[in-house]
């Protein structure tokens, strides 16, 4: 109500402003007709003002804001992937036939380039995202887990990450994965767990690797010593 207040205050003050100094140009020079050329016209300029205030000035603003949101997704991106998502893509890729067998496609150098990274995104979805039920350690997986709970619970609750839906897709599904694993005892599991369990680990899987794709390109153009860095912890090539 006070910021409301404010801003009436403000625009009376700058009407009584404007009519005093017009006031002002009359007493100075006494001319009628010159004072109206001069307000017709600035009155004619308002839709033109109106029109780069509002609709360039303003979108030149909100390109910047997002581009500024998007590099601090970008930055939740790395935290998350170097405190969790490695570990997960390590343990879900080494029982992966399909990217075992395709590893020298998913090894990136320095020298990787847009097509590079093209190819590899393409390649990436198009994987069948398989793990190898009966070798993943459902206890190692539950503890790296349920280590970073917090650290996913904060990322669900960040708006930030509005500016990447796949991303928010990965976490709900990597948090989803938390929430059925805590649920069950990894000494008894029946078959429709293990069925149950297998497309819960496969769908977090796909969006952690796609994700991961996507980050390493971000990477490579916006900083190259981060992302030279990040090549030595593959987390497809590590074993």
């Amino acid at each position: 109500m006070k910021k409301h207040k404010s801003k009436i205050l403000m625009g009376l003050f700058l009407v009584a402003l404007s009519i005093i100094l017009h006031f002002i140009h009359f007493a100075i020079f006494r001319n009628v007709e010159h004072l109206f050329i001069y307000l017709i016209g600035d009155i004619a300029f308002i839709p033109l003002e109106i029109f780069f205030v509002s609709l360039i000035f303003e979108r030149i603003i909100e390109m910047q804001n997002s581009a500024q949101a998007l590099k601090k997704v970008y930055m939740l991106i790395e935290i998350f992937y170097i405190e969790l998502g490695n570990k997960l893509l390590i343990q879900f890729s080494n029982t992966d036939d399909q990217v075992q067998n395709s590893l020298s496609k998913l090894n990136m150098t320095l020298e990787w380039n847009d097509e590079n990274f093209s190819s590899l995104k393409n390649f990436t979805k198009k994987l069948e995202h398989t793990v190898d039920l009966d070798s993943i350690d459902f206890n190692r997986l539950y503890n790296n887990l349920y280590e970073q709970k917090q650290l996913l619970i904060s990322m669900i609750s960040n708006p930030a990450l509005t500016e990447h839906q796949s991303f928010s897709d990965t976490i709900l599904a990597t948090f989803h994965l938390l929430d059925e694993l805590s649920s069950r005892d990894f000494n008894l599991l029946e078959k429709k767990d293990h069925d149950h369990l297998k497309i819960d680990i496969e769908r977090a899987y796909k969006g952690l690797a796609n994700d991961w794709v996507i980050y390493m390109e971000h990477l490579s153009k916006e900083y190259p010593f981060l992302y030279s860095k990040a090549l030595t912890s593959n987390p497809f090539i590590t074993k």
